[in-house]
């Protein structure tokens, strides 16, 4: 930690990291399935994701993820699952946050 780095500071970047991967989350993650499939049955809590904000996939366990380079570490949390007529199109479709 450098001198100026304090504690809250680092806290306070961490947050940061996290409210953006979760709005880059929420507007990547739209599933859509076939209509012969309830979406409610997607376990997104384990699912593997695109995220604009990464160079590969991420891969949520449990509704979490955390990379394995400590020097550039990132964490990502599923917070909320919101279903609906995202697009107002007749089809149910999920926005993950």
């Amino acid at each position: 930690m450098s001198t100026n780095d304090s504690p809250d500071r680092t806290h306070l970047g961490d947050v940061l990291l996290m409210a953006v991967a979760a709005v880059v989350l929420a507007s990547r993650a739209v599933a859509q399935t076939p209509p012969t499939t309830s979406i409610r049955t997607i376990d997104f809590r384990n699912f593997t994701y695109h995220p604009k904000c990464t160079e590969g996939d991420v891969s949520l366990r449990n509704g979490r993820f955390d990379s394995a380079d400590s020097s550039d570490a990132v964490h990502l949390f599923l917070v909320t699952i919101v279903y609906g007529d995202l697009a107002a199109h007749g089809h149910l479709r999920a926005r993950i946050g």
